[in-house]
């Protein structure tokens, strides 16, 4: 039976069993699932679920439900990864800059890396000239920001379940 040990701040730890795994992968399938129709996709007793998911809960491994967004029903329809180099004589540190990059609209994230740039933002966009903009006028502008590389996604593909 396969395991996995999760280990929370205060040292305790949460054993996942097989059965937790296939509520959780179910879970990344549909979050609005009724405990109900959880208990019978995984075959189990609608109590027993509801326990598990408590527990799993309460160890913080689900940490919220959310929902996966049409990005193009929406008007955006330009993705684009922005590959920043982070100026060595700033007197700010990387975390600071990406959390001002992170307050620019339609930024959705921004990851610190190791390599030969330091971080990327991830920002979507409804055209190419509005993403021009937020770089030109916007990353680019921002104290700290030495460089930028800018790829935009041709198509997305993405794994639905994250298990």
């Amino acid at each position: 039976m396969f395991t996995n040990m999760y280990q929370l701040m205060n040292k305790k730890l949460y054993a996942l069993d097989e059965k937790d795994f296939q509520i959780i992968k179910q879970l990344t399938k549909n979050s609005r699932i009724s405990i109900r129709g959880l208990a019978k996709k995984v075959e189990m007793k609608p109590s027993s679920v509801f326990n598990r998911l408590r527990r799993i809960e309460s160890a913080g491994i689900i940490r919220r439900y959310t929902i996966e967004l049409n990005h193009e029903a929406l008007g955006k329809c330009v993705m684009a990864y922005i590959f920043i180099r982070y100026d060595p004589l700033s007197k700010r540190e990387q975390t600071e800059i990406g959390r001002e990059i992170l307050k620019i609209g339609n930024c959705e994230s921004v990851l610190i890396i190791t390599g030969e740039w330091d971080m990327i933002a991830i920002v979507r966009t409804k055209d190419v000239p509005t993403l021009s903009k937020i770089i030109l006028d916007r990353i680019r502008k921002v104290e700290g920001v030495a460089h930028t590389l800018s790829v935009i996604v041709l198509k997305e593909m993405k794994k639905s379940d994250h298990l």
